[in-house]
């Protein structure tokens, strides 16, 4: 018997997360032209085997863990197959090894770990399989073992003896990988490699949609002789080896294709440190990280050397396992971000040929791949050619993207072959027929009159449709002969006024049909406009008027230092004025928009670009005649002007939208209704706050959307309700739009489209070269709809409008923006890449934000970034450095002074010092994942003191998705609010009855400024109030605690499955005394901690020791080895629910290091109970005094329950479970009837990512993650089980009544959750899940006879993340970090508990060991991940159609297995 290497072990915990994947089956396929004795090969392999004490060896199971047995010697054969007389016996051959390949072994009973198939395919003709398992060989000694095979075969052939060999065993490197565990030198390699992944580099690749994924495949390519000679002269020239520069070409590949610096690769490394080793059969092999930095500045023979000089360094280092690092790290779950590529470099002998034949070997893959991408450079000798095969991972390539992927790196190959002195950035990947795709993507050429101007087209459907309503809105409306005349009256007005100045003229008038006509007026005048909301701050509008010097202002109100024309002037007869001639090359408008130096920039676009924009949205996504044009935007934002001007070139109708309908959602559907448009255009943001309102859409309409992301969520909605549905981007300095894509699913929410008419659209790399399909890079964007630049800013316009790179005498302009081309010729959009964002639509330097934020006293740095929540809109948060603590809330008021609602930072922190990414640049993407702390409207934060605010609190919490309830004096819009949130709030606010608007939002932010104008607004219901029951010497148990006293009564051991208890590891120092005292005083003030249980009178009570008579001691432990046995014992030791304090605490010393232990029983506490102790136990221990006043008890709540449960509904438990045969609900893998039901226990734990996205699948149904995940596990059981009828526990808080949310106590009630039909999707089982959910929280108290008959025997929960298990904090210097204890014995069959947590979601699964098998349970819960990525994936698919197969399942951590 021998331990496990450390390489072994890698793989046979591995292969347990595994078991029926070959993941760890390595081997090879060899051809054999000529005849083949078996008896002789028979003899051969007998030697071989025998002679090799690895490949002798079995797992053997023991006390100590898995061992490797070394079995004694025997006889072994190869099993032979005739194949040759089948019709294709090729064919069959082929399949039998694709099948015996992928056959995975079985690590138990002590079986053999190879196996060796002859297959005779035809006279001379013979195929031989050898297939291992990893425990025994790796590729180094899959080749020794070929050749000693052919060796011995060919010896016993020529001479009829065995050749004599020196046996080399593996036993002497277990008992040295041994001592290498107890040398420095270990921790000297651990330490070495934390530091080099301190961090994580980013995954290179990424999943595929579950619909998009695909079975593992294997690609190749050779590399001609010739050609591989010249690499290897290159290298020569380079001073470094072949394998070096091939890895520099993969790391130049990745880099600019992915657009990443810092890679990260795996490399199998030989680990065979001496001559006898290099001898010996057995799995020496391990995978070592290669990290590299990869400057796009530096040379290819930089990267080479580089790469050279790292090899050398980690070398001294390669030995340590890398499972061993995983588990340092703490990265099961992201594991593909150490290395999502592995490179291997082969020049192994398989050289040897069977006597009298010419043999062939093929490494063979086994289709099971994990890491997303294994590349193998197979050397066969020195002068032929080199195969390079790509296995590759059908979860992240595709047959058509690995194709392509090989076609770049053949690119990248034959590039740095021409020119090794190129630098890395300047390799081109692409192919000659991607670069003619892409010219292809920019046919966009579209005829029409470049001499006319939009005026022109106007006045031919003056001529047209004379007498048509042209504008109008809720007042006013002009026919197009009306229209035409009045802006002619108003150009005179300006003509005459102005005179010869042909400055730009200004308006800042309100949204209304008047403003079309007198913005129609400055464009007849030959003036471009200059639209100002009047709802800006002043110091903005004055900025404006100051820069852009306008020659007249427009404005119902004069201003001061301009010349103004007021409206009404401008109704007035014009006196005579000669208007010039407007031509293509003139200014149309001039719109402001947020600017990086701290000021807005104006942006001018011509009548050329704004006509060619208006011609290409009318032919698509199209305007007609006979449509009504909905206005609804500010004319500050430039998609105004499609809606005033789009339908006036159409010879449509534009009505105009008061703009104070904009806060009135419930009145602008009201409008919608009335008018009943053909075109509505707005941001996401808008079209979100018309369906959060009830908008129920209209199927004529067309939806036109741009400004800003939509969501997938919020494109099913509209496709659901509206006629079509058109996203379109593009930002201000090109024209409004310069992309639109009809949507058709939610998926193609991100794609933005293809380039409207005469447009040119570059996605590039930051040297300007050309991304390919499916490569991010920077959007680039030319053609007529360029603007003319920025309005008085010439070197700004030079630097953003920048010389077209592959059309001279061109310019096109630098969005910022991010994306890549789809195969189709779309866009994808990825995002800003530089620091302008959105919000709701509106475009924001943060710079401008961040000057200004610059300007106030102390403040030294500041750095203002974009926050997205799922499912919600953008916000901003401003993070400052200062010489002195800044009071944030007078910060944020100040900047509303000066700054658009929409730009004023909603959150504000200090920080000590900022973030850094290698460049030394501010690491705005790990800032952007900092949690938010919100503002306080003041320097406490208070909490409710009325049921009204603490519902109030609890609706802020839901609404905003904070993690605890906020105070009663913290602003909405400071913790995150926005208008789309703010209707969520006002609806939930009308389930309480209260009739309120957005606008009452705005006006009260803050919980207490809420309820107090609620409670002016209606009289309120009262609350449920708990009356104080009488004080008795022994009262009865509540339903649920009779079940645990029965139960308890009855299970095998006792009461000691019904603990429920918690473990702490303490950062700092808990002082025992001051525990102690907590412990008492909260003992003392709660009776339910100092309650016992018995039986009197053949009925159980429950009494309550008077507190002077409880002798409660903090526990003292020391555990000198394991901590983890220690605790264990001590959390699960058994209460007598007679006599004993059910509540037990401990401090545990071991190692210098300190433990906190909780233990209480079930009878008296639940879940929610803990958390509330705990909380306690951190208030109290710092403020001593800290001591609720409340008066109730846990007695109190017994009677009231009692009356509660009286008052329900009769008979709803009898009809709900009628008919419901109780039986188990997954079918025992064994049953003991006499067992202790000891318990086996599967964890699980899936990261942050994974948590939102289930979140976000959760929103897109309607529902909750508590509902998601309970209505999965119900469709997996029916999906392994075939049952229609189905019935598992839930569980409901119990806590009615506020007053109950902060008491400890038994309220917690176990229900069942019943579901009897599955021949449906998944959101119809969602929406009948959480609808019985509903029901059962409305009938909570099962009648004593109903709940006689029922037997749950599986319990699943979903516990909210209302309280943080993770992390505590006590003060300043101490921290309790949650650590997982398990539970010894199991309460019911299967108990499945889900936590959310800071990081994730965390599961344990507990199981009757009696009932179940772990790998079983374990198998049930990896089909449990599988079916909720399938429905992320799918969230409408049929319950049928859902895959919960594991076949190519779970291949997130990284392969050691390279198909040697």
């Amino acid at each position: 018997m021998m331990k496990l290497t450390l390489p072994q072990q890698d793989i046979y915990y591995e292969q347990l997360l595994f078991p029926d994947l070959p993941v760890n089956n390595i081997g090879a396929r060899i051809r054999i032209r000529g005849a083949i004795l078996l008896p002789v090969l028979n003899a051969a392999l007998t030697a071989m085997i025998n002679g090799s004490d690895a490949c002798r060896s079995v797992v053997a199971d023991s006390a100590e863990g898995p061992l490797m047995k070394v079995l004694p010697e025997q006889a072994h054969t190869v099993d032979f197959v005739d194949l040759s007389q089948e019709a294709n016996a090729e064919q069959e051959a082929e399949r039998y090894m694709q099948a015996a390949f992928a056959a995975p072994f079985d690590l138990a009973g002590g079986r053999w770990l190879f196996r060796f198939s002859l297959l005779k395919v035809a006279e001379e003709s013979f195929c031989l399989l050898a297939v291992y398992h990893h425990l025994i060989t790796d590729g180094w000694g899959s080749s020794l073992m070929f050749n000693q095979l052919v060796a011995n075969y060919n010896h016993l052939l020529e001479t009829g003896v065995l050749p004599a060999n020196v046996p080399h065993a593996y036993q002497a490197f277990a008992r040295e990988d041994e001592a290498y565990q107890r040398q420095m030198a270990y921790q000297e390699d651990l330490a070495y490699w934390r530091g080099r992944f301190s961090t994580l580099p980013a995954a290179v690749f990424h999943r595929l949609p579950a619909a998009a994924t695909s079975a593992h495949g294997r690609q190749a390519f050779d590399i001609p002789g010739e050609k591989y000679q010249a690499l290897k002269a290159l290298s020569q020239k380079l001073e470094c080896s072949i394998f070096h520069v091939m890895l520099a070409v993969l790391y130049t590949y990745i880099h600019r294709r992915y657009q990443q610096q810092d890679i990260s690769f795996g490399l199998p490394v030989l680990n065979r440190s001496n001559a006898a080793f290099k001898k010996t059969i057995g799995l020496f092999m391990g995978i070592s990280p290669l990290r590299m930095y990869v400057a796009p500045g530096d040379s290819f023979r930089t990267l080479a050397e580089k790469v050279k000089a790292q090899l050398r360094s980690d070398y001294r280092h390669q030995r340590f396992p890398l499972g061993k690092l995983v588990k340092e790290l703490g990265i099961f779950h992201e594991r593909e971000r150490l290395f999502s590529l592995t490179v291997s470099y082969e020049k192994q002998d398989f050289s040897a040929h069977f006597l009298h034949t010419r043999t062939k070997v093929q490494p063979h893959p086994h289709g099971a791949d994990r890491t997303a991408l294994a590349i193998a450079i197979r050397e066969h000798d020195d002068a032929g050619d080199v195969t390079v095969h790509f296995d590759y991972n059908g979860a992240y390539f595709n047959e058509s993207s690995m194709a392509l992927l090989i076609t770049h790196f053949r690119e990248i190959l034959d590039a740095v072959c021409l020119d090794p002195e190129a630098v890395v950035g300047s390799y081109s990947y692409l192919s000659a027929g991607e670069k003619a795709a892409l010219r292809q993507f920019n046919d966009t050429a579209a005829d029409y009159d470049r001499n006319s101007t939009f005026l022109s087209y106007f006045r031919q459907q003056v001529q047209h449709f004379p007498g048509k309503v042209a504008v109008k809105d809720e007042h006013n409306s002009y026919t197009y002969t009306e229209l035409d005349r009045a802006a002619g009256n108003i150009a005179r007005h300006i003509a005459a006024m102005a005179g010869d100045n042909v400055s730009p003229v200004a308006v800042m008038l309100p949204r209304s049909a008047r403003l079309v006509a007198v913005l129609l007026g400055v464009l007849r005048s030959g003036r471009a406009y200059i639209p100002v909301d009047p709802d800006l701050p002043e110091a903005r509008t004055q900025y404006i008027l100051e820069n852009s010097q306008p020659s007249l202002l427009i404005a119902a109100t004069a201003v001061a230092e301009y010349n103004t024309l007021r409206p009404e002037t401008l109704l007035l007869p014009a006196p005579a004025a000669e208007l010039p001639q407007v031509t293509a090359a003139t200014s149309a408008y001039i719109i402001y928009t947020s600017g990086s130096t701290g000021n807005p920039k104006g942006v001018e676009i011509s009548h050329g670009a704004l006509l060619n924009l208006l011609l290409s949205i009318i032919s698509r996504p199209g305007i007609a005649p006979g449509d009504t044009f909905f206005s609804v935007t500010t004319p500050s934002f430039d998609i105004s002007i499609l809606e005033f001007f789009g339908p006036l070139t159409a010879g449509a109708t534009v009505y105009v939208a008061d703009r104070g309908l904009l806060y009135q959602p419930e009145q602008m559907i009201a409008q919608l209704h009335t008018i009943d448009p053909d075109i509505l255009q707005g941001t996401p943001g808008f079209y979100q706050v018309l369906f959060d309102a009830g908008w129920k859409g209209s199927r004529k309409l067309k939806l036109m959307c741009g400004g800003d992301l939509l969501s997938q969520a919020l494109v099913a909605n509209m496709l659901s309700k509206c006629g079509e549905v058109w996203n379109l981007y593009g930002p201000t300095e090109t024209t409004i739009y310069s992309t639109c894509k009809k949507l058709t699913c939610p998926t193609d929410a991100d794609i933005i489209g293809a380039p409207v008419n005469n447009t040119r659209i570059y996605i590039l790399h930051p040297d300007l070269s050309p991304a390919g399909k499916g490569t991010p890079g920077a959007i680039y964007i030319g053609g007529e709809g360029l603007a003319k630049g920025y309005f008085r800013q010439p070197e700004l316009t030079r630097r953003r409008f920048i010389p077209d790179p592959f059309v001279p005498g061109q310019t096109v302009y630098e969005t910022g923006d991010l994306g890549y081309w789809t195969d189709e010729g779309e866009i994808k959009f990825l995002g800003r890449n530089d620091f302008q964002v959105k919000i709701r639509g509106y475009r924001i330097e943060l710079g401008e934000i961040e000057t200004l934020l610059l300007k106030k006293p102390s403040v030294r740095n500041a750095v203002v970034i974009a926050r997205k929540q799922i499912g919600q809109e953008a916000f901003l948060v401003a993070y400052l450095i200062a010489d002195k603590p800044v009071d944030t809330a007078a910060l944020i008021e100040a900047l509303k002074d000066e700054l658009p609602e929409y730009m004023v930072p909603r959150v504000i922190k200090q920080a000590d010092a900022f973030p850094l990414t290698p460049n030394n640049k501010v690491d705005r993407g790990l800032m952007s994942a900092w949690e938010v702390e919100p503002v306080h409207a003041g320097n406490e934060r208070k909490m409710a003191t009325t049921a009204l605010q603490y519902e109030l609190c609890r609706m802020y919490k839901e609404t905003l998705a904070l993690k605890h309830l906020p105070g009663i004096n913290e602003d909405f819009f400071s913790l995150g609010g926005h208008s789309i949130n703010a209707m969520r709030l006002v609806n939930q606010v009308h389930l309480l009855g209260y009739p309120v608007s957005m606008r009452d939002v705005f006006h009260h932010p803050t919980v207490e400024g809420m309820a107090q104008y609620l409670e002016k607004q209606v009289v309120v219901q009262p609350v449920n109030v708990i009356p104080q029951a009488p004080v008795e010497k022994e009262f009865p148990l509540t339903p649920g605690q009779q079940g645990i006293w029965l139960s308890a009564q009855q299970h095998p051991a006792g009461a000691a499955p019904y603990n429920v208890f918690a473990v702490y590891e303490v950062t700092g120092r808990l002082h025992p005394e001051r525990l102690q005292d907590v412990f008492v005083r909260l003992i003392e003030k709660y009776e339910i901690l100092r309650t016992n249980f018995r039986e009197k009178d053949g009925r159980s009570c429950q009494l309550v020791k008077e507190a002077a008579a409880v002798r409660f001691r903090i526990d003292h432990l020391t555990a000198i080895d394991s901590w983890e046995s220690e605790v264990e014992a001590y959390v699960n030791h058994p209460f007598d629910l007679e006599n004993d304090l059910l509540l037990r605490i401990a401090l545990i010393e071991t190692g210098g290091r300190q433990l906190l232990a909780f233990s209480g029983h079930h009878i008296i506490l639940d879940g929610w109970s803990t958390a509330v102790l705990i909380n306690k136990l951190g208030e109290m221990y710092q403020t001593p005094e800290a001591l609720p006043e409340d008066g109730f008890q846990f007695r109190d709540y017994v009677p009231w329950q009692q009356q509660r449960s009286a008052l329900q509904q009769p008979g709803f438990w009898e009809q709900y479970l009628d008919g419901y045969d109780w039986q188990p609900l997954l079918p025992p893998d064994f049953y003991n009837g006499n067992g202790q039901m000891s318990a086996v226990e599967y964890t699980f734990s899936w990261d942050m990512a994974t948590l939102q996205e289930l979140k976000q699948t959760a929103r897109e149904l309607n529902s909750t993650l508590h509902v998601l995940m309970l209505s999965a596990f119900l469709a997996l059981v029916h999906k392994v089980t075939g049952k229609d009828d189905i019935c598992i526990g839930t569980l409901n808080s119990g806590r009615t009544s506020h007053v109950l949310h902060h008491q400890p106590g038994m309220f917690v009630k176990t229900l069942p959750l019943r579901v009897q039909d599955f021949a449906v999707d998944m959101a119809t089982l969602l929406d009948r899940v959480h609808a019985m959910t509903l029901d059962l929280d409305t009938h909570q108290d099962i009648p004593e006879a109903v709940a006689a008959d029922i037997q749950l025997d599986c319990l699943f929960v979903v516990q909210p993340p209302s309280f943080d298990y993770d992390e505590i904090s006590i003060g300043e210097e101490i921290t309790l970090k949650y650590r997982h204890v398990r539970s010894l014995h199991s309460r019911l069959p299967l108990l499945v508990n889900c936590m959310e947590t800071a990081s994730g979601l965390q599961g344990v699964v507990t199981a009757n060991a009696d009932w179940y098998d772990k790998d079983n349970i374990t198998l049930l819960f990896l089909r449990y991940e599988k079916l909720l990525q399938a429905i992320n994936t799918s969230p409408h698919a049929d319950v049928a159609s859902l895959d919960i197969s594991l076949a190519v399942e779970n291949e997130q951590v990284p392969d050691i297995d390279f198909s040697f």
